[in-house]
């Protein structure tokens, strides 16, 4: 029983890593050490002290100290889910320089806009690339409302991009502006993310085949003039993790949805349909256009 629990508590803690390190005096009831920081080995003191040995040797768990021990961990990853954040934002406002290679020559399928011939951080059509929530330019561990850009913790508080005041504050702002553009920021030039009238044309336009690139899921996009695109089954990540990958693909729209702006427009596509809804949080694939 013992050692069960103190892997479990090791791992939460190891899961903490270099933050771990950090001063804080919140826990000082925790820091055994008394060396102004909680650390992995306090942590294991700490649950020595929660286990105690009867007359039989059987070993008893003091559940209100490790619940105490388990709350204290909880608390510093959610610290960590607001340092996460509070980098998002700061990486928005300030710019990211362009650090995404970007080899590739825009294709013409003979729509109104020019597409991309892979996803936004891939190196090749079949690569998956970046996973991105919408409006925001910075990758993160995990995607959902709680740790989103643009509102305070839930989808009801949003603070840009807002149409409808149940959501949040308003600003009618029905299109990601530039610097809120991942397309925009990492390749510069001309690129940036299909609007919703542009991704119509992709789906309504052109022919979609289901097929496989080097062992990886996804559809050929073909255009009228015969030219084509590959858009791979890259998944999609929320707070779990990566989701669905080489079974579906999602793609971000730079549009909100004009009637509810609890989300904004994407395409996604399964072995058996290729449709659209709309969300935001949540870390899609992003395939750029130019003019």
């Amino acid at each position: 029983m013992k050692k069960i629990i103190l892997n479990l508590v090791a791992f939460f803690a190891l899961t903490v890593g270099a933050y771990a390190q950090q001063t804080l005096d919140t826990y000082s009831t925790y820091d055994v050490d008394q060396d102004t920081r909680v650390t992995v080995q306090d942590v294991t003191k700490v649950v020595d002290r929660a286990v105690k040995v009867d007359a039989n040797d059987k070993q008893m768990v003091d559940a209100e100290q490790l619940n105490a021990v388990l709350e204290a961990i909880d608390e510093k990853l959610q610290k960590l889910e607001t340092l996460e954040k509070t980098l998002s934002a700061l990486t928005s406002r300030l710019g990211v320089p362009s650090l995404d290679k970007n080899p590739h020559e825009p294709v013409d399928l003979g729509l109104s806009v020019k597409w991309a011939s892979c996803n936004l951080g891939a190196a090749a059509p079949e690569d998956f690339g970046v996973y991105l929530a919408w409006g925001e330019i910075q990758e993160k561990t995990k995607y959902y409302w709680g740790l989103y850009l643009w509102c305070e913790g839930s989808s009801d508080t949003q603070t840009k991009y807002c149409i409808d005041s149940s959501r949040g504050t308003v600003d009618y702002r029905y299109t990601l502006l530039p610097e809120d553009d991942a397309a925009c920021i990492r390749w510069g030039g001309e690129w940036r993310m299909p609007t919703w009238t542009e991704m119509q044309e992709l789906m309504e336009q052109c022919t979609w085949t289901k097929t496989t690139v080097n062992d990886v899921f996804g559809y050929q996009v073909t255009g009228s003039n015969g030219n084509s695109i590959f858009l791979p089954a890259a998944g999609y990540k929320n707070e779990e993790g990566l989701i669905g990958y080489e079974e579906e693909g999602r793609y971000w729209t730079s549009s909100v949805y004009e009637e509810d702006s609890y989300g904004a427009y994407y395409m996604y596509f399964t072995d058996e349909e290729v449709d659209w809804e709309y969300t935001r949080p949540y870390g899609f694939s992003i395939r750029p256009v130019c003019p």
